[in-house]
């Protein structure tokens, strides 16, 4: 890969996944902050090669199942209020029929 031997000079510490690709840098992020150590140099993300700003963005990233939950949530979000909206004529409906029957006796 051009360019990925800039970021190779001095100590070098590579992390790979195959399951989570951004779980490899907010592993790496934690430790370093945990353990007061430099900051990452580069990064190569699904085949690009990045710099030490773009790891931080990538770390902050949720996580695959996190993004999911959110997906999640937004499509059922509509739905739960359009039942609401569906269900609330009929709930006054009845409950102004329950007091008329309430009031004539």
């Amino acid at each position: 890969m051009e360019g990925l031997y800039d970021y190779l000079n001095g100590s070098t510490a590579i992390a790979i996944s195959y399951e989570d690709p951004t779980g490899p840098a907010r592993v790496l992020k934690k430790f370093l902050k945990d353990h007061d150590l430099p900051e990452v140099k580069g990064i190569v993300f699904d085949g690009d090669i990045m710099n030490g700003v773009e790891f931080n963005r990538i770390a902050d990233m949720p996580t695959k199942d996190e993004s999911l939950a959110k997906l999640v949530s937004l499509l059922n979000s509509p739905m739960t209020k359009l039942i609401w909206a569906l269900k609330s004529p009929m709930t006054d409906v009845g409950n102004a029929l329950s007091n008329l029957k309430d009031q004539k006796i």
